[in-house]
């Protein structure tokens, strides 16, 4: 008597081949849509934190800053408050921190900002600059700001 129920090894064996084809096929298609995903969201991050920002310096009338480190950025009030120089560039006395961000792991961040800053003044001028975002493959995208404060991005590839 022959049993009928469930699977021969050599069955087995087929589909657990033909998972690890696709999978070895699919995981770098997957793994680099993810690095993508991510690269999008940091240039996306950084957009719309240039445009919240803009928009608080015209509110406040007050100059706002970013300083600009190689693995992120902070945001203060350039104020004068609490007895600073207001548009010092400097961060002193109680001119409060707006915000801090970090950039993900494997994001490559350059600008072309003088000395590593930016600022957006109450008047609603601010210099020209561009953001790069690189992936450790070459992918690029660039967050581009203009001299009348037009926020855009671009994807190079």
């Amino acid at each position: 008597m022959r049993r009928t129920a469930g699977f021969t090894l050599f069955e087995a064996i087929v589909v657990v081949a033909l998972v690890s084809l696709i999978t070895a096929f699919s995981l770098p298609f997957a793994l680099n849509w993810k690095m993508k995903a991510v690269l999008n969201g940091n240039a996306r991050m950084f957009a719309t934190d240039l445009q919240k920002v803009k928009t608080n310096a015209i509110r406040l009338n007050c100059p706002l800053v970013f300083l600009f480190s190689e693995h992120g950025y902070r945001v203060f009030e350039d104020s004068g408050a609490g007895g600073a120089i207001r548009g010092d560039w400097k961060q002193t006395g109680q001119e409060a921190t707006l915000g801090e961000k970090r950039f993900s792991e494997g994001i490559r961040f350059t600008h072309n900002f003088s000395a590593q800053r930016l600022r957006f003044s109450g008047s609603g001028g601010n210099k020209a600059g561009t953001a790069v975002f690189t992936t450790g493959n070459g992918r690029e995208i660039t967050v581009v700001l203009s001299v009348l404060g037009r926020i855009r991005i671009t994807d190079m590839q």
